[in-house]
């Protein structure tokens, strides 16, 4: 009797011996360990990404030169970030950015010549996007517009050869001289609003490719009446 009960307390501590073993090397299997492999956005050190003049990224590093994809943050050493200054990118090599909740300005030629960005998500706290911003960003095929921009500045989406598509929101009340000049593919003009809104906007010289683009206005539910019509399916403009 002796002997069993020896035999069950060896085991049951070799049982507890190997669950600990488990926990302490970081969990049992199929545990994804995910409170270690997220990094926090205040646990980035952006400065050897960015460049900072007060409240304005002025440019990038060496190091963030090299990176292929960006993320802008509203936020850096404490400082809150609320613009991205002129050619602040200009010409960079980068394909893909992110621009985060809090920044409101992009100023004039802030991304212009970037000739391989094909991705931009814009936050939807810019107000303002300057001249020339987005300039000759040759491989750029769609772009959202956020809804507090109440102006498309000159030139803004000039020589984007391969736009296709642009959603621009119902805030906007002029689009500036050249603003989608040399604009050659664009096809579809996605707009928040409505017809009557849209017959509203001054729309300046030098446009022909808006004009001559396909205008969608936005209806959540499905139209009853003749048209073209547009909603957002998983954040993305999809016709009716």
């Amino acid at each position: 009797m002796k002997k069993k009960l020896s035999i069950l307390i060896t085991l049951i501590l070799s049982f507890m011996f190997c669950v600990c073993g488990l926990f302490a090397c970081g969990g049992l299997e199929g545990d994804s360990g995910e409170g270690d492999n997220i990094i926090q956005e205040e646990q980035v050190d952006w400065t050897t990404i960015y460049k900072v003049q007060g409240s304005v990224i002025t440019g990038l590093t060496s190091y963030g030169s090299s990176l292929n994809e960006l993320t802008i943050p509203s936020k850096i050493n404490g400082i809150s970030i609320t613009a991205i200054g002129d050619w602040a990118f200009g010409e960079g090599q980068f394909e893909k950015v992110i621009i985060s909740e809090g920044i409101m300005v992009i100023q004039a030629n802030a991304f212009r010549e970037c000739r391989k960005l094909n991705t931009i998500i814009l936050a939807e706290s810019i107000t303002s996007i300057g001249d020339t911003a987005f300039g000759c960003c040759y491989a750029l095929r769609n772009i959202r517009i956020p809804k507090n921009v109440t102006h498309i500045a000159e030139c803004a989406f000039w020589n984007c050869t391969n736009l296709n598509s642009v959603v621009i929101g119902s805030k906007v009340s002029i689009i500036k001289a050249d603003a989608f000049d040399a604009c050659e593919n664009l096809r579809d003009v996605f707009y928040e609003g409505k017809s009557f809104n849209w017959a509203s906007i001054t729309i300046q010289e030098g446009n022909d490719c808006l004009k001559d683009a396909k205008i969608y206005y936005y209806s959540e539910k499905s139209p009853t009446s003749a048209g073209n019509f547009w909603y957002y399916t998983d954040g993305k403009a999809t016709k009716w």
